[in-house]
């Protein structure tokens, strides 16, 4: 359960990175024109970032109001590996067009609750095969099943290992 503080402060954060995209279009997301964007597809974003810092205890690299949002990379592990979370109300892919972080992270967001799916490398990713989902009009897209990604658990040890070496 997320406070309301929170919730406000990452609705602001959300509105902020939305800001440099048409208010008024909704048909497309800003990294993929073939993508049709959520109505709240930034809000779904933020409540799986911040799910993430909370578990690992990491902060996003960006909670800043960076127009148009990341860039790609949503934190940075000890030891520079990068982390990008996906966020969805479905969860059924861990879906990337143009994958350049070190992990990705996918996330199952219901309102600012999300609950971790699994991860995978992004040169796992970058290897995974390819698909429109039947839409003529989407750029290509990297994709892996959520039944076949890493249990989360395995990188909150990964984590977690690396926190103690640095303390």
């Amino acid at each position: 359960m997320t406070d309301d503080w929170i919730k406000e402060y990452l609705q602001r954060e959300a509105d902020l990175r939305r800001r440099p995209h048409d208010p008024n279009d909704l048909r497309t997301d800003r990294t993929d024109p073939g993508r049709p964007i959520l109505h709240d597809g930034e809000e779904i974003g933020m409540a799986g970032e911040w799910a993430f810092a909370m578990a690992s205890g990491i902060m996003p690299v960006a909670l800043s109001g960076a127009p148009g949002g990341t860039g790609g990379v949503d934190f940075e592990v000890p030891l520079m590996f990068t982390v990008d979370i996906k966020a969805s109300p479905h969860a059924g892919n861990l879906i990337v067009t143009h994958p350049v972080a070190d992990i990705y992270v996918l996330a199952k967001v219901d309102g600012w609750d999300a609950e971790f799916v699994g991860w995978c490398w992004g040169a796992e990713l970058r290897k995974a095969p390819q698909s429109t989902f039947g839409r003529d009009d989407r750029e290509p897209a990297h994709f892996i099943n959520s039944s076949k990604l890493k249990p989360m658990s395995k990188l909150w040890k990964r984590i977690s290992s690396i926190r103690r070496k640095e303390g």
